[in-house]
């Protein structure tokens, strides 16, 4: 069984105008990003809407501090997730799709270790 996988890699201002399309498309698709921050623009302009937003993938980095075995943040970063969350996103933590997924608040309310 040989399935195709395409990718692209547009900027953000593109990305605004292309969700659209993607999300009315039948196919199965992820949208990634290196940082929160992205992401908050995506919502900003409404691109985000009735799309779910996944964190994973942020791993240690200087400023950041272990919030879940593989998520760590930063000040920053828990400043962009409250910006997302006013931005009407849903936001969650799951490393896999067999594990438990954690809310935005109850992330949010988590001690760094």
């Amino acid at each position: 069984l040989s399935e195709e996988i395409e990718a692209r890699f547009p900027s953000v201002e593109e990305a605004i105008q292309l969700i659209p399309q993607w999300a009315a498309n039948s196919e199965q698709g992820i949208i990634l990003s290196r940082d929160i921050a992205t992401m908050r623009r995506l919502a900003e302009s409404d691109a985000l809407t009735d799309i779910e937003v996944n964190l994973g993938g942020l791993h240690a980095a200087p400023g950041r501090r272990r919030v879940l075995p593989y998520l760590f943040l930063s000040d920053d970063d828990r400043t962009e997730l409250v910006k997302l969350q006013r931005a009407n996103v849903q936001v969650s933590a799951q490393d896999v799709p067999s594990a438990r997924k954690i809310g935005l608040q109850e992330l949010l309310e988590l001690r760094s270790s």
